[in-house]
């Protein structure tokens, strides 16, 4: 499968190793040119981008002091702009109103009000929306902050106007926080239990508490996930002589699961609670809609053992400098989506996909590379960022509760080293290494092309500052993760 910088369909590759093995399938990815939507929105709006850099709806480095420093100053004080920030923390994903006035031009006229915002990466003010100011100069805008505690720094400008010269008003740092539902108490028959809200936040500190009330002796309390159709333990401790107890309630990967405790006696009775079902989501609001994914293969479905840590190799022969911690970058954003285990095993001259390249099972299971389009014997025509894709074995396997699965047990990407220039470094704005190798690893692990919502990773074209996965990514990733449970060999 391949990504453009126009869709490319996906192909099944000829198999040139054995009649039992299923090829290897890639899809390609292709990237677009023209301007970024903030740069036409700004043009349509009568306004001038401050940077020809395509820049995303927000900024995701972090500031720092140095880069501050180099922040332009302002032509004039922005005492006659005056601006009414209101919550500088807001609850992410909640609207925030900004108000304020201008001056207002001899004629009396409106103005056409700009907000900006400041890339930390680039070192300008990018435009991102504006209004016209009414009566008196005042005006009203509003910004949605969709990612906790990134620092976002706005700032209101008008153009210049008759009698009156541009102007542009002293900044203004967001950072969004999260706002959770709070615990919930639940009490059961010889028990009560405090589990964590129904959503929590991926990566946090999540604790199960709670009291035996009933006799027994040296209770014994477990929390346990329903996988694949059937409860595992990921939690056990002993409750305390007055019966108290606390377990660390997982969140290292994205999805949404039935939780419960099981409580066993010394004498080897169990209790077990009703099942609560709880989220673990990610610190930011996907875009788009869950039900826009596709999966390699359907029916049965196509996945890896989430039980076995996938062991990757990276062809770093022709990559950019800097090229490996991206892989890494990105493959931390999968395992994050999916619950998946990767392991560095090392560099390797393997090529995926290549002409003559046998890509030996014994490389690696997952093999990262970087070719020029004469390698790749068609698989690049102009503008395909790169491949990705995976292999099937020649029997189906089955999960806990004895669905066949189609298992993947090799997979391969090639990014085309003609965008070795074209793709930035890292994460963040503009078009970035990370996004590239975050879809083409997509399809590695199940994942096919979705059309209809640019707003996807998955989507056949990348986007310039679309590093981070929506919601139909995070449901396709859920259904080929860790969530299914571990496969075992079918008879």
């Amino acid at each position: 499968m391949s990504t453009k910088l126009s869709s490319a369909p996906a192909r099944r590759l000829a198999d040139a190793r054995t009649p039992a093995t299923v090829a290897l399938l890639a899809a390609a990815i292709i990237v677009m040119p023209g301007a970024s939507a903030p740069q036409l929105a700004a043009r349509a709006a009568g306004a001038v981008s401050p940077s020809a850099t395509p820049t995303s709806a927000g900024a995701r480095s972090a500031p720092s002091q140095a880069v501050l420093e180099r922040q332009p100053e302002t032509r004039r004080s922005g005492t006659r702009i005056v601006v009414d920030w209101g919550d500088l923390t807001p609850v992410q994903g909640e609207r925030t109103a900004i108000a304020g006035s201008v001056p207002v031009p001899r004629n009396g006229g409106p103005r056409w009000v700009y907000l900006e915002e400041w890339n930390f990466e680039d070192g300008v003010w990018a435009y991102r929306k504006d209004t016209r100011s009414g009566a008196g100069g005042r005006f009203r805008l509003a910004v949605t902050l969709d990612r906790v505690n990134e620092p976002r720094r706005f700032r209101i400008s008008v153009g210049k106007g008759p009698g009156v010269p541009p102007l542009a008003s002293k900044a203004a740092t967001f950072t969004a926080v999260w706002q959770p539902a709070g615990p919930v108490t639940r009490t059961y028959p010889g028990m009560t239990v405090v589990w964590p809200g129904a959503k929590v936040l991926v990566g946090s500190a999540q604790v199960v508490r709670g009291t035996v009330t009933a006799r027994l002796a040296k209770p014994s309390v477990a929390l346990q996930r329903e996988v694949g159709g059937r409860w595992t333990e990921i939690a056990r401790t002993t409750a305390t002589g007055a019966g108290d107890f606390a377990l660390r309630l997982p969140t290292a990967y994205l999805g949404t699961g039935s939780y419960r405790l099981s409580i066993t006696d010394g004498a080897g009775g169990a209790v077990e609670t009703p099942a609560e079902r709880l989220s673990i989501i990610p610190d930011y609001t996907p875009a788009g809609r869950a039900a826009n994914y596709s999966l390699v293969s359907a029916s049965p479905v196509g996945r890896w053992d989430p039980c076995a840590p996938i062991g990757y190799r990276v062809n770093l022969a022709k990559a950019p400098s800097g090229a490996l911690p991206d892989v890494r970058s990105a493959l931390a954003e999968v395992a994050e989506a999916t619950g998946l285990r990767f392991e560095y095993r090392g560099t390797t001259s393997v090529v995926p996909f290549a002409a003559g390249d046998t890509f030996d099972p014994a490389v690696a299971d997952l093999v990262i590379a970087w070719a020029d389009p004469a390698q790749m014997r068609g698989l690049f025509p102009t503008g395909t960022l790169g491949v990705g894709g995976p292999e099937f074995r020649p029997t189906l396997a089955v999960d806990p509760s004895g669905t066949p699965v189609r298992e993947i047990y090799q997979g391969g990407v090639t990014i085309n080293t003609a965008f070795n220039k074209a793709l930035k470094p890292g994460s963040g704005e503009g078009l970035t290494r990370v996004a590239a190798l975050m879809h083409e690893i997509g399809h590695a692990v199940g994942l096919m092309h979705v059309d209809g919502d640019p707003a996807q990773l998955m989507s056949p074209s990348v986007g310039y500052g679309l590093d981070r996965w929506g919601a139909g990514d995070l449901a396709g990733l859920e259904t080929v993760g860790a969530a299914g449970g571990c496969l075992t060999p079918g008879a």
